[in-house]
């Protein structure tokens, strides 16, 4: 299984409310798109920053 590195730009875009900005709306429409249906094909990390924040 493929290993990914997952940033907090996608923690972000995954957990924050829907802004006004349509380039922010459809960032955060693909991440979702492809955290739930791609996601399990990947062994995915993050920091031990990123947990701790």
């Amino acid at each position: 299984m493929a290993t990914i590195y997952i940033e907090t730009t996608i923690i972000g875009y995954l957990t924050a409310r829907s802004a006004n900005d349509i380039i922010f709306l459809a960032r955060q429409k693909l991440t979702r798109r492809w955290w739930e249906g791609r996601r399990s094909e990947y062994d995915l990390y993050v920091s031990q920053f990123v947990l701790e924040r």
